[in-house]
């Protein structure tokens, strides 16, 4: 997996942007990671607002599950599997089928815009959705690595600009002797050997097999991802029970029917057939908050009025000549090579 410090790491070594240009450069090169650790950093999120209420309540560390008041995530229709598996045979299966997907060109697609993704060959595009008013993607990027070469390309179609930037990947370069590797929807895994990680995730319950589901016609299984059990989250409000020492009320106080937000839903499916993700999403609550009076505390309760889901579609394509080339940005004739500044600066409002 990728991750936003690498972006930073490989602008380091090349001319070096101004602080807000910086940010800006790391929005506009967005990268499959980025989504990911984005998700997984939204734990921090609900914490932090959690403590920005602590003024007016006090909640305790257990949130309820994702069904709460009658509102719960849409589930996906039911099918009756031709055979059963056990969840360790899945999520064998689907670890082998990571490592197998190497060789293929991985395309994943969601609102921001495509990305095209190849191990073998070692390059990245992704194309915006959105487009100038003569229909030309607003922005595309690319990266690829040739030897130890890091070479990151950006395109802004609306300024008619474009900017390269190459580093070596030694030394702490770039990506290092990582290299691109396929974007896994369990961070932390490799390419190479998703297999002990895969497994361990399910043990630690981080992984929950959920059954076979129909999506689009399609034959797949249901997997759902626990991100909270990948990392120690601190608990802000240690006070379980009142004693010596203990900062804020007893929260043992806290009114059973007052509940906290719940943790977000996030979603795999995996192909029947060869185990390779199909499609994932991660699925919010959308709350309204009123608060409680009991014994002098306020307490801030939530209630789940709806869900809405982000839906990412993953597809596989063979490494064909054809299919490669998807992979080739090349900056069009007339346009202007800029630097790292300028171009932050063009794609500023965007990122």
């Amino acid at each position: 997996m990728r991750t936003e410090n690498d972006l930073v790491a490989a602008l380091r070594c090349l001319e070096p942007p101004v602080p807000d240009e910086a940010a800006v450069l790391r929005g506009v090169r967005r990268r499959v990671a980025r989504r990911r650790i984005r998700r997984v950093g939204g734990l921090t999120g609900v914490t932090g607002l959690a403590a920005a209420i602590t003024a007016v309540a006090v909640v305790t560390g257990s949130a309820p599950g994702p069904a709460i008041a009658g509102s719960h995530p849409p589930a996906a229709h039911k099918t009756t599997p031709q055979r059963a598996q056990t969840a360790a045979y899945i999520v064998r299966h689907a670890a082998a089928a990571e490592a197998d997907a190497a060789r293929m060109i991985q395309v994943i697609r969601d609102r921001a815009g495509v990305d095209y993704l190849s191990v073998a060959t070692q390059q990245t595009l992704f194309v915006s959705s959105r487009r100038t008013s003569d229909g030309q993607p607003l922005m595309a990027s690319a990266d690829s690595i040739k030897g130890t070469t890091y070479t990151s390309t950006l395109i802004d179609y609306k300024d008619r600009a474009y900017n390269v930037n190459s580093a070596s990947t030694l030394n702490g370069g770039p990506w290092g002797a990582k290299g691109i590797v396929i974007g896994s929807w369990l961070p932390g895994v490799t390419a190479r050997d998703p297999a002990a990680a895969y497994i361990a995730a399910l043990r630690r319950g981080i992984i929950k097999v959920i059954g076979y589901r129909k999506l689009d016609g399609r034959q797949t299984i249901l997997l759902q991802i626990d991100f909270q059990k990948l990392k120690h989250i601190p608990n802000l409000y240690p006070c379980q029970v009142h004693h010596a020492g203990c900062q804020g009320p007893d929260l043992s106080l806290r009114p059973r029917t007052c509940k906290l937000p719940p943790p977000a839903v996030d979603e795999v499916w995996l192909d029947a057939s060869t185990y390779l993700e199909v499609q994932e999403a991660t699925i919010e609550p959308k709350t309204v908050m009123h608060q409680v009076r009991k014994q002098h505390i306020v307490w801030a309760c939530y209630k789940v009025v709806s869900w809405s889901p982000a839906t990412t579609r993953v597809d596989w394509l063979p490494p064909t000549r054809k299919n490669l080339a998807l992979l080739n940005l090349t900056p069009p004739a007339g346009f202007t090579e800029v630097s790292n500044q300028q171009i932050a600066r063009y794609l500023g409002p965007y990122s």
